[in-house]
C-alpha cells in the first residue's frame, strides 16, 4: 500500500474549497484596491436592482475567467457565503465585509411593537422592528464629509439665509412656541438649526400588500442642485407591513409608538448631546458607537428641529387620528365646513359667496387641544407641535386634485368650442388630434411631454362620470399639462373675447399656472411680501373661476369641473401662504413619492419574512456607495 503524503499549505495561500477557489480570510474592503465592478454590484444590491446571489455568482465567474490575476476586491466578493457553498450566508458576509465603508458608520436600532404577525384573527404579539434614529443619521452624515453634509442636510444654503429663515419663522404662530428655535435665538446659533419635516405614507409592494413608511428630511435639502438622489436626501425611520396592522387598535398603537420614538430622537437632536441610555431606558453596551457618544456633542454642533408634517390625505388621517377627514361630513380639520347632500347652505364648502359662514369658523391649535383625548394626534407630545405645522400637500391637492379635473374638463371645453377642428362622432379620434397638438406646442416651447399615456375617453374617465385625468397620469405629467392648457386657453380666449366660458377657463388655468410658477421658481424658502400676496391671490382667483365653471356646467347637466374637498383645502393653503410667506415647496411631497418608489425597489428584493430588517441593511449599503460617489464629486469641485 503506497504511503500517503500530505503537503503542508503555506498559511498565506489558505485552504482550497470544493470548487477549486482558494478560500482565505476576507480582507476589509477599505484595505483593497478600488474596484468599479464591486462598487456597481454593491449599489445594485443596495437599490434592489440585483440580488446578492446573482452578483456573487457573476463575481465568481469573473474570477474564473481571470484566474491568473483576478482583482483582489472581486476575489473577496466572490468568496461570499464560503465561495457560494452557503448561499444563505452571503448577505450576512456582504454587510460585514462592507461595514464602515467610506467612513459612513450607522447601525439600526431595535424597538418592540405589538403587531398582528399571525393574522388578523390572532391576538397581536410583540415583535422586534428595526428603525433608524434621526439624530444618529444626522450625526453620521455630519462626520462622513463636510461636503456631503452641506449638500444633503444644509442644501448648500449659507448661514445668513438659514438665520433669516428662522428669524422669520420664530415670529409665526405655528412655530412661536418651538423651544429649540428660542434656544438657538438666545445663543445666536440660528444658522446651526436644521428644520426636520416628517413624512408618512403607504406604498404598495405587491397586489393587496402595502407597507407604511415613516421618513424625515431636511427642509433645506430640497433646494440642492448638486445631488438629485432621493435616497440621500430622504431618510427612512421605520417600515411596517399594513397586513400586520389590520385592526384599528394595532394601527393606532404602532403610530403612537413611532411618534414617541421620533419625539425622543428629535429631542436629543435638538439638544445636540448624545443620550446616556436608549429609548427603552437600556444602558448601551460598552465599546459600541452609542456608548462612545454618551454626553458628547452631536453633528458638529448642528441641531435638528421639528418643523412640519407632510402626507397625502389618507396618511394624514392615519398618522394624526383625525376624526375630521375627507370621507366625513365634517371633512376639514382647519374649519367647520361641511360636505354632503343635507348640509346647511351657509356651511357647505361649495358655497364661496358672501353668505358662506365656514370661513368664520377656523380651528386653531388651542381649540384643537380641547378635543377628546382619543381625537388628538399621537404626535402632540412632539416639542413644538402645532396644528398649523400639519401641512396640506401642494402636489396631491393641486396636481393630483384640482388640476386633474381642470385639464380634463378644459380639453372637452376646447373641443366643443372648435379649437381642434370640427367635432366628430369618434371622440378618441379627436383626442388623438389634441394629443398631437399638445406635443407640437410643448416641443416648440421647450417642454418634454411624455408620449404615454394616450389621451382617450377611458383615460379621461369621461365614460364613467365627471371628466378627470386618470391615475396613469402622474403629477409631473399633469404639471406640464397645466402649462399647456394655460397657454392654449389664453390664445383661444384672445381670439374669442365674447365667449364667456372660454375666457373664464383661460383665467382659471392662468391663475393656477402663475401660482405654480411662483411655488416652483420663486424664493425656495420664503416668499417676498409681493410674491406671497400674488400667489395667494392667484390661488383664490383660480378657485373662484373653477367654482363658476362647475356651477355653469352643473346647470346644464354636463359632468365637467367636479368640486372636491381638495379644492377646499387650497383655500387654507392660500391663507397660509399669505400669513406665513413660507413657500409650499418646502412642504410638498414630490421627493417623498420618488423616495417611496426607491423603498419599494429595495423591499421587493428582500425576503418577505425578514424584509423590514434586510431593508435597512441594503439601504445603508446603497447610501454608503452613493456617499463615496458624492465624495468623488467633491474632488471634482475642488
Amino acid at each position: 500500500m503506497p504511503r500517503l503524503c500530505f503537503k503542508r499549505l503555506d498559511s498565506s495561500a489558505g485552504s482550497v474549497s470544493s470548487n477549486g477557489l482558494a478560500s482565505r480570510k476576507r480582507q476589509k474592503i477599505e484595505t483593497l484596491p478600488e474596484s468599479k465592478t464591486v462598487t456597481t454590484f454593491a449599489s445594485m444590491i443596495g437599490r434592489g436592482r440585483c440580488s446578492i446571489d446573482a452578483a456573487a455568482e457573476l463575481a465568481r465567474d469573473i474570477v474564473h475567467d481571470h484566474d491568473v490575476a483576478p482583482h483582489p476586491a472581486i476575489k473577496s466578493f466572490a468568496s461570499l457565503g464560503n465561495e457560494g457553498q452557503s448561499r444563505s450566508n452571503q448577505e450576512r458576509d456582504l454587510h460585514r465585509w462592507m461595514k464602515n465603508r467610506c467612513g459612513f458608520s450607522l447601525q439600526g436600532y431595535t424597538i418592540s411593537l405589538d403587531l398582528q404577525v399571525d393574522g388578523k384573527r390572532k391576538a397581536p404579539r410583540s415583535v422586534p422592528v428595526k428603525v433608524l434614529l434621526p439624530h444618529e443619521v444626522m450625526h453620521a452624515l455630519a462626520h462622513s464629509s463636510e461636503f456631503a453634509f452641506n449638500t444633503l442636510i444644509l442644501g448648500n444654503t449659507d448661514s445668513e439665509t438659514r438665520s433669516a429663515f428662522w428669524e422669520h419663522v420664530s415670529k409665526q404662530k405655528p412655530w412661536s412656541n418651538q423651544p429649540c428655535i428660542h434656544a438657538a435665538h438666545a445663543s445666536c446659533t440660528l444658522d446651526k438649526l436644521v428644520g426636520c419635516s416628517i413624512h408618512g405614507d403607504g406604498t404598495q409592494m405587491y397586489r393587496e400588500d402595502e407597507f407604511f413608511c415613516w421618513s424625515w428630511s431636511s427642509i433645506f435639502a430640497s433646494m440642492s442642485g448638486i445631488c438629485k438622489d432621493v435616497l440621500l436626501i430622504k431618510y427612512p425611520i421605520a417600515v411596517i407591513p399594513e397586513r400586520q396592522m389590520r385592526s384599528q387598535e394595532v394601527r393606532d398603537a404602532a403610530h403612537a409608538k413611532i411618534a414617541e420614538l421620533v419625539t425622543w430622537s428629535l429631542r436629543i437632536a435638538s439638544n445636540g448631546v448624545g443620550p446616556d441610555v436608549g429609548f427603552r431606558g437600556e444602558a448601551f453596551k460598552e465599546g459600541t458607537q452609542r456608548w462612545n457618544l454618551r454626553g458628547k456633542e452631536l453633528s458638529k454642533g448642528f441641531k435638528l428641529c421639528f418643523f412640519c408634517f407632510k402626507a397625502d390625505l389618507k396618511a394624514r388621517k392615519q398618522m394624526h387620528v383625525f376624526e375630521r377627514y375627507y370621507q366625513c361630513n365634517l371633512f376639514c380639520d382647519r374649519c367647520m365646513a361641511l360636505q354632503g347632500p343635507n348640509c346647511p347652505e351657509h356651511m357647505d364648502y361649495r358655497n364661496i359667496g358672501p353668505s358662506a359662514a365656514w370661513p368664520l369658523t377656523e380651528i386653531d391649535d388651542a381649540f384643537y387641544r380641547t378635543l377628546d383625548a382619543h381625537s388628538l394626534s399621537p404626535w402632540l407630545q412632539m416639542d413644538g407641535f402645532n396644528l398649523g405645522c400639519i401641512a396640506y400637500d401642494w402636489m396631491h391637492n393641486v396636481f393630483l386634485g384640482t388640476a386633474r379635473d381642470l385639464v380634463a374638463s378644459g380639453i372637452f371645453v376646447l373641443i366643443s368650442s372648435g379649437r381642434f377642428g370640427p367635432p366628430t362622432d369618434d371622440m378618441d379620434e379627436i383626442l388623438c388630434r389634441v394629443q398631437r397638438s399638445m406635443h407640437r406646442t410643448c416641443a416648440a416651447n421647450g417642454m418634454r411631454l411624455p408620449s404615454k399615456p394616450h389621451l382617450t375617453v377611458a383615460n379621461l374617465r369621461a365614460d364613467e362620470g365627471y371628466a378627470e385625468m386618470g391615475t396613469r397620469f402622474k403629477a409631473s405629467h399633469i404639471r406640464l399639462l397645466v402649462r399647456w392648457l394655460a397657454r392654449e386657453t389664453q390664445i383661444f380666449a384672445d381670439a374669442n373675447q365674447n365667449d364667456c366660458v372660454v375666457n373664464v377657463l383661460a383665467a382659471c388655468a392662468y391663475n393656477l399656472q402663475r401660482a405654480c410658477e411662483l411655488v416652483e421658481h420663486g424664493s425656495p424658502l420664503l416668499f417676498s411680501e409681493e410674491d406671497s400676496v400674488e400667489a395667494s391671490s392667484c390661488i383664490r382667483a383660480h378657485l373662484k373661476a373653477f367654482w363658476w365653471l362647475a356651477y355653469y356646467f352643473f346647470q346644464r347637466r354636463e359632468l365637467l369641473f367636479k368640486l372636491r374637498c381638495k379644492s377646499h383645502y387650497l383655500f387654507h393653503t392660500a391663507d397660509d401662504i399669505e400669513r406665513y410667506r413660507i413657500n409650499p415647496a418646502v412642504m410638498h411631497c414630490f421627493g417623498e413619492e420618488s423616495f417611496l418608489g426607491k423603498v419599494k425597489s429595495i423591499l421587493v428584493s428582500c425576503h418577505g419574512a425578514t424584509c423590514t430588517h434586510s431593508f435597512f441593511m441594503r439601504y445603508l449599503l446603497a447610501v454608503s456607495v452613493s456617499l463615496k460617489e458624492l465624495k468623488e464629486k467633491e474632488n471634482q469641485f475642488e
